[in-house]
């Protein structure tokens, strides 16, 4: 009865397993030169979630067969050298399916054919890269890049030309592989055309580490490349536009710009050149990141042994904030090209960037002090030059496939010339005067950076064991001159003035670094999985440091002020080894090692002829691990310790009265801090079904962070210095979620951003703990109908609350919103309209803050002429409400401070575009 019964069971199972796991079979052949095509890459994928479910080669008889493949839909794919991709989209239920002779296509004989069935086949898996096959997105005739990217499932583009390509910031543009313009994407998103396009391909670009030793470190960045099509590397395309406006601050608005590409197989030529006054100023979003960022202080970092000087501004980038109204002027060259084989390659690229801004900006500030609070309102008006030469040269050389040498040479020249006129007041609680500031200040600083790099690589027959060696030399200098009007008066409680302060002063900077260092890397493969990397790093670093300050005496500037000058040299080497064990399989990778550093510092003012030595040695711990749970999904969870030296600013007692009402002073005892940091990332994408999710979470603790001490004095003066605190933490977390609804051609994105801390300062001699929480979220819903409508509405929220144990009871909290709907459409005889509308709605933070919601429409009309479509005219409006105000608020530590300034409003631009296109085979 047990064998019937186990009879009758498998019998069952046996039934079932036919009904619902049944086999796909079919055979190739290649219908025009009769070849065989044995050993063809035979893949089957999921198409719900795009994972690769099997992968076979055909046999000697051109077969192949998958068995027991569930019920489903498969995207089917084969690829041949030589011949054209075939993919299929087959629809499997309880049969099983015989495909018969599948005909492939040698690429000679194809044309421009692709083999789509659908339009899901447009996107390829290929390892970790997604390709999308460009012709296979519908775009308007003469779009560029950029308008491409915003068709592909899974990338989104900002206004200012930032990529998001499945939830993760893209870093890096890359044409066929080579950087293009250095780092400006938005040159090849933004000129670059569509239709020169074949493929663009989405990627995690390994780390130069990983490149070098052929070891995955879990290090990425996200990268796009766009592949050119084989007539676009045979000829000359590129575009001229201009255009002319309405007036705004009495001066006509113009844009103009052009581009000119070259491209013979690998050789690739390209000029670029632009010129606006209006927000079109032709900066990437890298540049527009940097904005501020120059150092006004020295920054060691300890592993890499390099110091930034606090008197160079570090900027050879121009960049726009959207504070003022700006005059931009871009020019640039590429050349690139591969000889020898492609053994040998160069690239060189050469930019020149300048910009002029003029505006005004109008501070509030409110503070809260133990016992009360007080507030500052200061007004700039300001006029701005800044002026940088780039230029860059990558010569690589590859011997033969095991070894690589590479020489990078980058060099900058920025010159900047700043002028403001400043007028502050500080009030106390009541409103009532404390003191009040105005003064003038100019600027003129000139920068030059040299940085060179020679970096030998060898890999080894034994799989893992590499080799490499790498040196660098750098040379820093920045000089200038500014000069300094200052009028202080300090008031009694009844609006009296009771003394008053003048400052005429002339101050000079020079400052200077010159770095030479080397690193040697060795990974050795201990097993098949397992490999051991470590290395050794040497830096020295000279710096020095000059600021005179000179009082005005009669009709010149001789009375030396050693209180507010300085000369400091410092002299740096730093020694620094690493040693890591890694394990790196197909689908896990993990890690822990850990640094440790030897530096010696010493520092002499040559002012007071004194001397100063320090040294200490550090560790820094590291544990990582990365999981590939599928093709397309992975998450990753790391440590790291780190340390970061005081500035040298913050070290020397030198007085900076720039702001004669916000004096800082040095502190000769801050130590070094110590952050320890933990990361989660998730991230899942399903590029057939247009389906992903990205998420991180990020925690950090910092001990011996470095902090504020704040004292506001009888006369309304802040006097700070930097101190050490410990126990300041934040916890952040990033979620991106988009799908799309292909059967109603509609796309949703969803982001949430979130962050929490907790940090630590000193007001007026007592402890203050800051609590901080921001939330933002982000709501994208778009609608597309084929290439001649597309709709959206994007929707945000931010909100953000900050407490201060000083003041339990003072809690600053607000919100502000932003809704835009937008419309694209393209209408008969060639024209096309574009819409988009943003409604802003801003919180006030404080009683007395003005309404500052607005409501900015703008729109576009281009029209392409009938039989002359590389001719375009257009007419654009901008802001045509007359409602832009410029606006920011932040939040933090014990103050809220609201900014207002001036910007670019209400203006109309006629325009004409000309498309050049001349490749073999081009009608034009």
């Amino acid at each position: 009865m047990r064998l019937k019964a186990f009879l009758a069971a498998f019998a069952v199972f046996f039934t079932w397993f036919q009904v619902h796991s049944q086999s796909i079979r079919g055979e190739l052949a290649d219908t025009i030169n009769f070849k065989p095509l044995a050993f063809s890459s035979v893949s089957l994928i999921r198409e719900s979630d795009s994972i690769l479910i099997a992968h076979q080669w055909t046999d000697q008889q051109n077969r192949f067969q998958f068995e027991s493949v569930p019920e489903g839909i498969y995207i089917l794919q084969i690829t041949r050298p030589g011949f054209a991709d075939y993919e299929d989209r087959i629809r499997f239920g309880n049969q099983d399916v015989d495909l018969g002779a599948i005909s492939l296509i040698a690429k000679a004989n194809l044309l421009r054919e692709v083999i789509i069935r659908e339009k899901l086949d447009a996107i390829r898996l290929k390892g970790d890269t997604t390709e999308f096959l460009a012709d296979s997105f519908q775009v308007r005739q003469g779009a560029t890049v950029e308008d491409l990217l915003k068709k592909l499932p899974g990338i989104q583009v900002d206004r200012t030309g930032k990529i998001t390509a499945q939830g993760e910031t893209v870093k890096q543009v890359l044409v066929d592989g080579e950087e293009f313009f250095g780092d400006d994407p938005t040159v090849a998103t933004r000129n670059l055309k569509a239709e020169n396009i074949e493929s663009v391909q989405v990627f995690d670009k390994k780390s130069e580490t990983a490149l070098q030793t052929g070891v995955d470190d879990g290090e990425k960045n996200k990268t796009i490349n766009l592949k050119l099509k084989d007539d676009a590397k045979k000829g000359y395309f590129g575009k001229a536009s201009a255009a002319a406006g309405t007036k705004v601050e009495n001066k006509n608005r113009y844009e103009a710009d052009a581009m000119f590409n070259f491209f013979k197989n690998k050789r690739k030529f390209s000029i670029y050149g632009a010129g606006a006054n209006t927000n079109k100023t032709n900066m990437n979003w890298r540049d527009a990141n940097k904005y501020g960022a120059g150092d006004d202080n020295v920054t060691f970092d300890e592993e890499s042994g390099m110091v930034y000087s606090f008197y160079n501004e570090d900027e050879s980038d121009i960049n726009f904030d959207g504070k003022g109204i700006p005059r931009t002027w871009y020019t640039g060259a590429h050349y690139s090209n591969k000889f020898n084989e492609n053994k040998t390659g160069v690239n060189v690229n050469l930019t020149r960037k300048e910009m002029r801004v003029d505006g005004w900006d109008s501070t509030y500030t409110q503070y809260i002090l133990p016992d009360t609070l007080y507030s500052d309102r200061q007004s700039n008006i300001f006029s701005q030059f800044k002026a940088a030469t780039k230029g860059s040269a990558i010569l690589d050389f590859k011997p033969d496939s095991l070894t690589s040498i590479r020489f990078k040479s980058q060099f900058s020249q920025t010159e900047t010339q700043d002028n403001s006129l400043f007028g502050s007041q500080n009030l106390n609680e009541n409103d009532l005067l404390v003191n009040s500031n105005s003064r003038k200040n100019t600027q003129n600083f000139i920068s030059q950076n040299l940085e060179n790099t020679l970096t030998y690589n060898r890999k080894f027959a034994k799989k893992g064991r590499s080799l490499n060696l790498s040196f660098n030399h750098q040379y820093r200098n920045t000089t200038g001159d500014g000069l300094l009007g200052s009028r202080s008066n300090f008031f009694n409680g009844v609006q009296q003035i009771i003394s008053s302060d003048s400052i005429d002063q002339l101050k000079t900077t020079e400052s200077g670094s010159t770095q030479l260092g080397g690193k040697v890397a060795y990974t050795e493969p201990l097993s098949k999985l397992w490999f051991l990397v470590t290395d050794y790093n040497l830096n020295h670093t000279a710096s020095f440091a000059k600021r005179s300050t000179l009082g005005r005496i009669g009709q010149g500037y001789s009375d030396f002020v050693d209180s507010l000058s300085s000369n400091f040299d410092y002299d740096i080497w730093a020694h620094n080894s690493g040693l890591t064990l890694r394990r790196v399989t197909k689908k896990l990778n993990y890690s822990f090692g850990g640094r440790m550093a030897y530096t010696v510092l010493d520092q002499f003012d040559r002012l007071k002829d004194s001397t100063q030595s320090r040294n200490f040695i550090n560790f820094f711990p590291s544990a990582g691990l990365n999981y590939k749970v599928s093709t397309t999904t992975f998450f990753g969870i790391n440590y790291s310790g780190r340390t970061q030296q005081p500035a040298i600013q913050a070290l020397q007692p030198l007085r900076d009265n720039t702001n004669p009402l916000n004096l800082y002073i040095g502190n000769p005892g801050l130590k070094q801090s110590f952050t320890n940091s933990v990361s989660f990332n998730f991230n899942t994408f399903k590029p057939i079904s247009g389906r992903g999710m990205y998420a991180s979470l990020n925690y950090s603790i910092t001990n011996n962070a470095f902090a504020s001490s704040n004292y506001v004095d009888a006369q309304g003066r802040r006097i700070y210095q930097t101190v050490n605190v410990d126990g300041n933490q934040n916890l952040g977390t990033y979620i991106y979620y988009y799908m799309t609804l292909k059967s109603l051609n509609v796309d949703l994105n969803a982001s949430l951003n979130a962050n929490i801390s907790k940090n630590r300062n000193f007001v007026n001699f007592v402890e203050n703990v800051n609590n901080n929480q921001n939330l933002n979220i982000g709501f994208y819903p778009s609608y597309s109908l084929g290439e001649w409508l597309e709709v959206g509405f994007n929707c945000s929220w931010n909100f953000t609350r900050s407490t201060s144990s000083l003041r339990p009871d003072v809690v600053t909290s607000f919100w502000t919103s932003t809704y835009t709907p937008w419309l694209n459409l393209v209408l008969p005889y060639g024209f096309r309209l574009d819409n988009d509308i943003d409604f802003n709605r801003r919180q006030t933070a404080y009683e007395s803050s003005q309404n500052l919601n607005t409501m900015i429409w703008n729109a576009r009309l281009n029209w392409k002429i009938p039989k002359h479509e590389q001719f375009q005219f257009g007419i654009s409006g901008y802001d045509l409400l007359n409602q832009n105000v410029g606006f920011s608020r932040y939040a933090s530590s014990n103050f809220v401070t609201q900014n207002v300034y001036s910007n670019l409003k209400r203006y109309v631009l006629f325009s004409l575009t000309y498309n050049i296109n001349n490749a073999p085979g081009d009608d034009d």
